[in-house]
């Protein structure tokens, strides 16, 4: 049998609502997530083309690698390959009618942490 309802009201809870320490973890989680994801993509990528060696890597624009995290929320997975990319690239100058220097752009937490002082 069930119960009657309470006369007392009961607070609403939506599980859609976050405070902003939850939400910054979860964007950080998300963040990270999306880049292994891509980073498993690029080496399967690697492994199915017939024509390449273990050395060669699939192309990944300079744009989306400056975009990768300096400094991830926890250590990216042993096998990860995209920040040793983005290191190479970042010890030279990219573009092709233009060259200038590789910049990666601070991770989220430090964004937030100099936007907040």
């Amino acid at each position: 049998l069930c119960e009657p309802p309470s006369a007392e009201p009961q607070p609403v809870q939506n599980p859609h609502i976050y405070n902003a320490n939850e939400v910054e973890e979860l964007v950080e989680e998300w963040e990270y997530r999306v880049w292994v994801e891509l980073d498993t993509v690029i080496s399967l990528l690697r492994r199915t083309n017939p024509y390449s060696s273990q050395e060669q890597t699939v192309a990944v624009p300079a744009q989306i690698m400056s975009l990768l995290p300096q400094e991830p929320y926890k250590p990216w997975p042993e096998q990860f390959m995209l920040d040793t990319i983005a290191w190479k690239l970042s010890e030279g100058l990219i573009g092709t009618s233009t060259e200038s220097p590789f910049v990666r752009v601070p991770s989220f937490r430090k964004l937030l942490d100099e936007t907040e002082t």
